[in-house]
Parts: C-alpha cells; sequence; structure tokens
C-alpha cells in the first residue's frame, strides 16, 4: 500500500509540473502563483527526493542550509533543483563523490549553491549552459529517431 500510495503522489507531481511547464512554455505564462516556503522544509524534500540515488552511486550528499522564508514556485523550482543535482551526480567521481547543497540569506535575498567535486566545465563551454537541451558532454547525447504511427 505505502508503494501504491508513493506511485500515485508521484504521479500527481509529475502531472503538475508538465501542467506547468506547457504553461511557462506553449502559453509563455511568467505569473506563477509564488508560495512562501521554508528553505529548511524545501531542501529537506530535495535531499530525501535525491538521497537514495546518490546513496546507491556512493556520493555524499550533504544540505546545510540557514532560516530563510522563499517566496518561489514550489514544484518548478524543486524540477530546477532536481535537474540540476542529476547533471552534478552524472559528472562526479563515484568513487568518492560528493555533491553539497548550502543556502543562506543574503541582502537581495538568498543564496543557493550546489557545489561538488565533479570533472567541471570548460570555460569555453560555460557561456552556453543557460541554452535549452545544450549539453557540454555529447558523449551522453541520444539522437532519437521517432515514429508516429496513427491506429485506426
Amino acid at each position: 500500500m505505502l508503494s501504491a500510495n508513493y506511485i500515485f503522489e508521484k504521479g500527481k507531481r509529475i502531472e503538475a509540473i508538465s501542467m506547468k511547464l506547457l504553461e511557462l512554455i506553449v502559453l509563455k505564462k511568467q505569473d506563477f502563483h509564488m508560495k512562501s516556503v521554508s528553505a529548511k522544509d524545501f531542501f529537506d524534500q530535495i535531499q530525501e527526493l535525491m538521497a537514495l540515488v546518490f546513496k546507491k552511486e556512493n556520493i555524499d550528499f550533504p544540505v546545510s542550509v540557514k532560516y530563510f522564508q522563499l517566496l518561489i514556485e514550489p514544484d518548478l523550482m524543486k524540477t530546477v533543483c532536481i535537474n540540476l543535482l542529476d547533471n552534478t551526480r552524472k559528472a562526479v567521481s563515484s568513487t568518492k563523490g560528493r555533491v553539497v547543497i548550502s543556502g543562506k540569506p543574503c541582502p537581495n535575498g538568498y543564496i543557493i549553491q550546489i557545489c561538488d567535486n565533479g570533472k567541471g566545465m570548460e570555460e569555453a563551454e560555460l557561456s552556453r549552459i543557460t541554452e535549452a537541451f545544450y549539453m557540454a558532454d555529447q558523449s551522453r547525447a541520444v539522437d532519437l529517431n521517432l515514429s508516429f504511427v496513427r491506429y485506426a
């Protein structure tokens, strides 16, 4: 029963994220309802979501955030964090890997840092990291040949 509930909750989360991404990309919606969320609670959830993956790959994953109320759209911010952490996981050495999330208040809001002992990026690649679907390491790129078949 616990597994079924977990799957159901994750399915609801994916559905909600899909709808928000659809609004963001297709409708160019930019006025999402922001919520005040405890930084500690938010990053505890992120740590819980990623802990098993990091543990499986023998990567140390501490989280150290200072108290702050974040004004965010939680589902979209969670997606951003998970994508960053997943990319970080791929670049970290699995023998002595370490990924650290830290957060602290600053005069203009809150600084979130994700640091790792991975291989890093070439300086020439840094200017392109905000491009949609850009991959610095092309060895992980996948060519997709999609065929769409219509059944009557």
